[in-house]
Formats: C-alpha cells, sequence, structure tokens
C-alpha cells in the first residue's frame, strides 16, 4: 500500500490502485506524444540543430575550473601568443 500524505489524500485526490481502472485520460495508449504543425515541425528541427551537442568536443567542466590548470588554458595561451 503506497504511503498516503497531504498531496494525495482522498480530500482533493482520487487514488486510484486498480491497475485495470487505471487509462490514458484522452483514450490513447498511455505513451507520451505530440502532434504538431508543419511550422512548428520546421521550428523543432532546427531548434534540434542548433542545440545539439558535440560528442567529439572535450569542454572544461566545473570540476576542471576549480582544479587548476586545464589543457584549455595552454591551447588558449598558444593562441594568444600569435600575431
Amino acid at each position: 500500500m503506497p504511503i498516503r500524505s497531504p498531496w494525495n489524500d482522498d480530500a482533493v485526490f482520487s487514488y486510484v490502485s486498480d491497475r485495470e481502472q487505471q487509462c490514458a485520460v484522452d483514450g490513447g495508449d498511455g505513451q507520451s506524444s505530440v502532434e504538431l504543425t508543419d511550422a512548428q515541425d520546421s521550428d523543432v528541427s532546427a531548434m534540434r540543430s542548433r542545440t545539439a551537442s558535440d560528442p567529439f568536443s572535450q569542454p572544461v567542466t566545473g570540476v576542471e575550473l576549480g582544479s587548476g590548470a586545464t589543457p584549455v588554458d595552454a591551447v588558449n595561451a598558444a593562441m594568444d601568443k600569435q600575431p
């Protein structure tokens, strides 16, 4: 039996523990899904490209920054000396 708390008590929450009674409220299959217009799909594709991670990058992390000199420091120092 799950623990009942003020946020899920019977006064404000209709608790259903029987799995057969638990169903998708919208009549769907219970999986997440979204329908987009063509314009929205285009925007999402553009955002996906803009925000994609570079799997080959080796960014300096906060831990590395806090631990002292990093390999990036040497590269940046060399670039600063170039004309």
